[in-house]
């Protein structure tokens, strides 16, 4: 499990960096393989890792490196975006890509939640303010922006969109062909063209058998996550409660 060289190159300067003069050192929002690789940076320096993404389930998280009684200030802020929802309804991609378009680099951006008429955007506090200002269009959909100053969840509707289904088995072609309505073939095909992750790292076998809890991630498509895996049904197929995100 390793993060892109130049990621994980800068993960170690700042794991060396806190070892050797004793003060925190941040890095920017991070995926969860990220984060992973930022354990293993801490653990060989000998420091602390602390994660924050601005919810209890976040996926992507800023860290920070720092001795373990290291008492956390995070620089995190919330972005509030709404919109008439009778003009449209700009989606996860659509929302990161105006925000990307702002001229940010991702490491600034945390988890977006989109939401009916509204989203949640989790982002570094320098930036904040210019993205508040500058954001006014998602697409085709005139949006206004604002930092939070209250701490407020994310909206309901970013808890995923949930599907019951019935799979033949749990392997990956099948559960991502029930999460996205594809053939098994379909599916496969994906698999195979690198388009698909398990748990955040490319997977290539389609045959992977997969677990509760476990999310995918499809490139052009978004995400789902095996929230619930139910008993078997008298066809002996296995009944799933997938959230598509």
């Amino acid at each position: 499990m390793r993060a892109d060289p130049a990621c994980q190159k800068r993960l170690e300067e700042l794991a060396r960096r806190a070892s050797g003069t004793g003060r925190p050192q941040l890095a920017g929002f991070l995926s969860p393989a990220e984060q992973a690789q930022a354990e293993l940076c801490a653990r060989r320096a000998g420091v602390a890792l602390f994660l924050e993404g601005g919810t209890p389930d976040a996926e992507r998280r800023v860290a920070a490196f720092a001795d373990a009684d290291w008492t956390p200030t995070w620089p995190i802020a919330a972005l509030q975006i709404a919109w008439n929802a009778r003009q449209g309804s700009p989606g996860h991609r659509d929302l990161l890509g105006s925000l990307l378009a702002l001229g940010v680099d991702r490491s600034v951006l945390g988890d977006i939640f989109p939401g009916e008429g509204e989203a949640r955007a989790y982002v570094l506090e320098r930036v904040a303010a210019y993205l508040a200002e500058n954001l006014t269009r998602v697409g085709g959909t005139a949006v206004s922006a604002r930092v939070c100053e209250e701490a407020l969840a994310p909206p309901a509707a970013a808890a995923g969109e949930a599907r019951r289904r019935t799979v033949a088995s749990l392997r990956l072609d099948a559960v991502l062909g029930a999460a996205w309505d594809l053939s098994r073939g379909k599916a496969a095909e994906l698999v195979a063209s690198g388009r698909v992750q398990v748990d955040y790292l490319p997977e290539l076998r389609p045959d992977r058998h997969l677990h509760e809890g476990a999310v995918l991630s499809v490139r052009g498509l978004g995400r789902a996550k095996i929230a619930e895996i139910g008993g078997k049904t008298k066809k002996d197929r296995v009944g799933v409660m997938l959230l598509r995100f």
